[in-house]
């Protein structure tokens, strides 16, 4: 019997012991492991799992939960910086990309109402540009912040240049202008980080607002450090596709007044080549009437040197005293020279160009069968001249000379 006992008495305790094992270890265990299972799908099971335990399941349940929220707060920022990328690439308005990504944001922390404020340095203000989660009420009454020491998180985050935090918007001197309306729409705690641009230009603020006092935590303010360089990468890609856009609108402004200027230069210029055309037409018809002229003048030139040529010749058959015959020869003789010089001269192709060499080899020869020689007279010449032109007048005078010489 009293083995018996002992044997029924160790059953009971190792029973006791399943159970509380089970119940401590196993059960637990075999929950989290579920729960990992869960994680990787992408489940919020995080209430679930056993964090306040301080045993080892403890610890591996806070370190399972921790890997979890890192993983989310790099899904959260990859989602963020996608977003941005992907409204820039579409090339959507600023409002819109901050709308969306603040939106983002509000929706991972319901608790959290965001917006953006652009910064006017020439009047010192900061107007609304993006801010989905807050009342318009609210927007209306702040439409327009200016900046100064106490000019609200945003306003005084610009005249400081740094990040203010205000933890109790109903107490803090820096929102004593605001803090009615604020209150009234349940806002009680607000804090802005300044965006900076290219050049270190101050470009707008990014704000966060609490519905109840309290101050930022760590990872708040380091997610608001990652959307301000979100915020200044769009703005500045926006400015430099805002510089491309206008240069490209000063070269095509530029291209076509320099198109206009050339058409205008051209048509100047086909205007001028008419203008030449119709000219030298005049030209060429004045010249040619002057050649006609030249023509008739030394025609009637020609001939009327012939008729006194030819009177003279009559009048020395009259003449019986030797020396008046002779005389009156070699004026006949004078007169057909200049009549030959003249001819050859207007009988030029070009009167402005004749050739020397050609005229005056012409002319000497002409000269020799116009005056009389002996018989026993034999004269040859030889002609040494460069190669030049002659007017009408130089060519004239030179037929002149060369006829008294050979004459």
């Amino acid at each position: 019997y009293g083995a018996g006992m002992a044997l029924i008495s160790g059953l009971v305790i190792l029973i006791i012991l399943l159970t509380i094992l089970q119940r401590s270890i196993i059960s637990p265990l075999f929950s989290l492991g579920k729960n990992i299972v869960r994680l990787g799908k992408r489940e919020n099971v995080s209430h679930e799992l056993p964090v306040e335990r301080s045993d080892e399941l403890g610890i591996v349940a806070r370190s399972v939960l921790a890997g979890d929220m890192e993983r989310n707060k790099a899904e959260f920022a990859r989602d963020c910086q996608n977003h941005v990328l992907d409204k820039l690439l579409k090339d959507d308005l600023l409002e819109e990309i901050f709308n969306g990504l603040l939106g983002l944001i509000e929706k991972q922390n319901p608790e959290m109402k965001c917006s953006i404020l652009i910064f006017d340095p020439g009047e010192n203000k900061l107007f609304a540009l993006s801010a989905p989660g807050l009342p318009k009420e609210y927007l209306e009454s702040v439409k327009e912040i200016p900046v100064g020491p106490a000019a609200g998180s945003c306003g005084t985050a610009v005249y400081k240049k740094e990040t203010v935090v205000v933890a109790d918007i109903a107490s803090d001197p820096l929102w004593v202008n605001y803090k009615t309306i604020a209150l009234s729409h349940g806002l009680k705690a607000c804090w802005s980080m300044p965006i900076w641009g290219g050049g270190d230009n101050l470009l707008e603020t990014f704000a966060i607002y609490y519905s109840e006092p309290r101050p930022p935590s760590q990872e708040e303010l380091d997610l608001g450090n990652s959307l301000v360089s979100l915020a200044a990468l769009a703005i500045d890609r926006k400015q430099v596709q805002q510089e491309l856009e206008q240069y490209q609108r000063n070269l095509e402004g530029l291209i076509k007044h320099r198109t206009s200027e050339l058409q205008t230069a051209n048509a100047n210029l086909v205007e001028e080549i008419k203008e030449r055309i119709k000219t030298e037409d005049k030209l060429n018809v004045s010249l040619g009437e002057k050649d006609v002229l030249l023509q008739e003048v030394n025609h009637r030139t020609k001939n009327n040197m012939q008729v006194i040529s030819s009177l003279i010749h009559m009048q020395t058959r009259k003449i019986k005293d030797e020396k008046y015959l002779k005389l009156f020869q070699e004026s006949c003789e004078r007169i057909n020279s200049i009549s030959l010089i003249q001819d050859k001269i207007f009988t030029s192709k070009n009167l402005q160009k004749i050739d020397a060499y050609k005229y005056f080899n012409s002319l000497v020869s002409e000269l020799l069968v116009a005056y009389p020689l002996d018989k026993n007279q034999n004269i040859s010449f030889e002609i040494e001249t460069h190669k030049i032109a002659l007017d009408v007048d130089t060519g004239i005078n030179c037929g002149l000379i060369v006829n008294e010489l050979v004459s």
